[in-house]
């Protein structure tokens, strides 16, 4: 694509005439017209710079065809908030056993509000300090069912003998999930594959401030 075609091209997707591109430049419109049939000549420095900013386009890629149409500085929208339950907390110990609140998923006395990856998602409060500095005693970690973890990142395991347990995912191979606390004095857990009832990514920590009451 030409320098003339990407005027015209990002002219008509800004749904600008040429004359209220040439007023947003400060030439003539017969200018513009010159520019969308190959006369650029004036169409450098200031000019330029002028037209990329009334085109909402990157001037690297209007004057050179390189990178994004669109420059990376964008309006970005707010993510939408959802009332995420904290259906469950934990106390302290190597085995970070949970405590079951018995709400239900979509319900608790109390709540975060987060961006919600799937209806399933919850939260968990934090009780100890297996995680370290990581997440903090009294802390909220929001749970999703959906997303598959990575190693490297948190996750809320639970085992075919009862036991739940918030680690972090080392690694998952030959039949095996190695899990890591982040506290000092706890050690790594090598669990089989067939140990483990379910394994969720905890996709969001949220301070003791943050939690809300019903």
């Amino acid at each position: 694509m030409t320098l003339a075609e990407r005027v015209k091209k990002s002219r008509k997707a800004a749904k600008l005439t040429q004359q209220q591109l040439a007023s947003a430049v400060g030439v003539a419109r017969a200018t513009v017209a010159q520019w969308e049939n190959g006369d650029i000549k004036s169409l450098d420095g200031l000019n330029l710079l002028k037209a990329a900013q009334a085109l909402k386009v990157s001037p690297d890629w209007l004057a050179s065809g390189k990178g994004a149409m669109e420059p990376m500085l964008k309006e970005v929208t707010p993510p939408t908030l959802a009332e995420i339950p904290i259906v469950g907390t934990t106390q302290a110990g190597p085995d970070a056993h949970w405590e079951e609140l018995g709400y239900p998923t979509g319900y608790g006395e109390e709540y975060v509000d987060m961006p919600r990856p799937d209806p399933a998602t919850y939260a968990l409060r934090v009780r100890g300090g297996s995680m370290g500095s990581r997440i903090k005693d009294g802390e909220a970690i929001v749970v999703s069912p959906t997303i598959e973890p990575l190693p490297g990142e948190e996750v809320v395991v639970k085992t075919t003998d009862g036991q739940v347990m918030v680690k972090e995912l080392a690694w998952r191979r030959s039949g095996e999930v190695a899990l890591d606390s982040v506290g000092n004095g706890y050690g790594r857990i090598v669990l089989k594959e067939t140990a483990v009832e379910w394994m969720h990514s905890v996709v969001g920590i949220v301070p003791s401030s943050r939690i809300r009451q019903r």
